[in-house]
């Protein structure tokens, strides 16, 4: 008798749960949940007399041929990306790259966050 009661019991929470998860999921775009639980930053900071309008960081990954620009004309464009491996990073002064830096993920659950050039 109490197999018969515990069985739709446990249905019904597993549903109820899974509805749950689905609504608080759905509430927050997924690069949002990601980037607020393990945010990676980078800061440009310009100490020099070149004009940071005149700066962009792009970024591409070890297993993509595509470079997607993070920062132009002092603004961060917010592009949804993620790639676990060999992520680079690439500062570009008018058409001249100045500097490019890496960094190792071992998984795509790390997010990015950055500032605004200072």
């Amino acid at each position: 008798m109490k197999e018969k009661i515990i069985i739709p019991i446990f249905v019904v929470i597993s549903i109820i749960f899974g509805v749950m998860t689905k609504l608080a999921y759905d509430r927050f775009s997924y690069h949002q949940l990601r980037d607020n639980l393990n945010p990676n930053f980078v800061e440009l900071i310009n100490n020099t007399t070149l004009d940071t309008q005149l700066f962009k960081i792009t970024w591409t990954t070890h297993y993509s041929s595509k470079e997607l620009i993070l920062f132009k004309e002092k603004k961060y464009l917010n592009p949804k990306f993620k790639e676990y491996g060999k992520n680079f990073f690439h500062v570009w002064y008018m058409d001249s790259l100045m500097a490019s830096f890496g960094q190792f993920k071992h998984n795509n659950w790390h997010g990015h966050t950055y500032t605004e050039p200072h």
